[in-house]
């Protein structure tokens, strides 16, 4: 038999989520035309239903991931059924963000469904090109990153910030090596010569040498060490820099460029003080100004 303090606590639960979800009515978009959300057996693989759930915690507590699960849908691997693309194309056309329509149907291929966009010319939506995302392009081009992979990050298009890049002076063409180039350096990099000599032999960079190295397989002993410690020239030191922002260990850049990981780890620290020195007011920094060591 009920108590009647619990049955006091079950009304007044029930008085919060009616009225949560009357709040909730009000800012929820019902696309599916649905007239009795919650109550038809389609609502439990309906994705609009899921968006008004979500918003209905939301009513109930600032931070729902605090109280209440989380429970995501199955991530939806390759390849996809055009059922699936046409659910997010539609999705992006009801103003749903790529992030939003990631966590709604289990797609997280980021650059896959920008393409299912632009395919469905809808590439208007897919961005909208404020100063503030113009800027924030730009430092993440000026901390290490592709152009690419600022498209995965924001959505931004490749040719965009390209343009973006151009206007702003920071623009480096792709460099192309010809087939000779590209033999001579790995034939180089198997006889354990140093990159930056490499690079001056061949005119391949450091950092293109790590990577042609690594979809070739291609391992280097780990060097003895003797006597004093070698001096890495300026573009060893760089190929490193690039390869720990692309998220390599100290390890992975030690078995692409020989330097040993224990000296990748103390320029790491290094360049976190250096760029702690140049930042003291959590301003915009960029690692390659102003650092003598490298």
């Amino acid at each position: 038999m009920f108590s009647q303090l619990t049955i006091n606590t079950f009304e007044q639960a029930t008085q919060r989520f009616t009225a949560a979800e009357a709040e909730a009515l009000k800012d929820w978009h019902p696309f599916c035309n649905c007239l009795n959300p919650g109550g038809e057996l389609e609502c439990e693989n309906c994705l609009y239903f899921h968006v008004l759930v979500q918003l209905i915690k939301e009513k109930l507590h600032p931070i729902p991931a605090e109280v209440f699960p989380v429970i995501l849908p199955p991530e939806i691997k390759p390849p996809y059924s055009d059922e699936v693309k046409q659910q997010c194309v539609k999705l992006h056309t009801q103003g749903y963000s790529l992030e939003r329509i990631q966590s709604l149907t289990g797609v997280t291929n980021c650059r896959r469904l920008r393409e299912w966009i632009r395919q469905a010319n809808h590439l208007d939506r897919l961005v909208e090109p404020t100063p503030e995302l113009r800027q924030r392009c730009l430092n993440l081009h000026t901390d290490g990153m592709s152009a690419s992979q600022i498209e995965d990050l924001t959505g931004v298009p490749t040719k965009i910030v390209n343009d973006w890049l151009k206007a702003a002076g920071l623009f480096k063409p792709r460099l192309f090596y010809s087939t000779a180039q590209k033999e001579q350096a790995l034939a180089l990099y198997r006889d354990g010569r140093d990159v930056g000599e490499i690079e001056r032999l061949t005119g391949v960079s450091a950092q293109s040498l790590g990577s042609m190295a690594n979809r070739a397989n291609l391992t280097r002993p780990k060097r003895v060490k003797m006597g004093r410690p070698r001096i890495h020239p300026p573009e060893t030191r760089q190929a490193c820099q690039n390869l720990l922002r692309e998220g390599k260990s100290a390890v992975q850049i030690e078995e692409l460029l020989g330097v040993s990981a224990s000296t990748i780890r103390n320029w790491k620290k290094q360049w976190v003080q250096a760029e702690q020195v140049l930042s003291p007011d959590n301003q915009p920094n960029n690692p390659d100004e102003g650092c003598e060591f490298i």
